[in-house]
């Protein structure tokens, strides 16, 4: 089985998307409960997406932390469609 049914085998998948710099990641790894995905105060620090299994409580899940959008561009659609 490759990574990539590893990962969503019966999980649900939730994906974290926001504005640059409003803590997706810090959320990310709070669910996770440890450090994986890099924080820090500057601007466009996560530059691709990062997927994780996560359990909490009773149920398990596929949580995908994201890059932040600019709306003025139109390109928020274009990447929630990649996933």
């Amino acid at each position: 089985m490759d990574i990539y049914h590893k990962l969503t085998k019966d999980r649900p998948s939730v994906v974290i998307v926001g504005k640059p710099n409003v803590g997706k990641s810090t959320l990310f790894n709070t669910l996770l409960g440890k450090k994986e995905a890099i924080t820090g105060n500057e601007y466009g620090l996560t530059r691709d997406y990062q997927e994780a299994n996560c359990q909490l409580k009773d149920m398990e899940l596929k949580l995908t932390d994201t890059a932040g959008y600019k709306t003025e561009k139109n390109n928020f659609i274009i990447r929630i469609c990649i996933y």
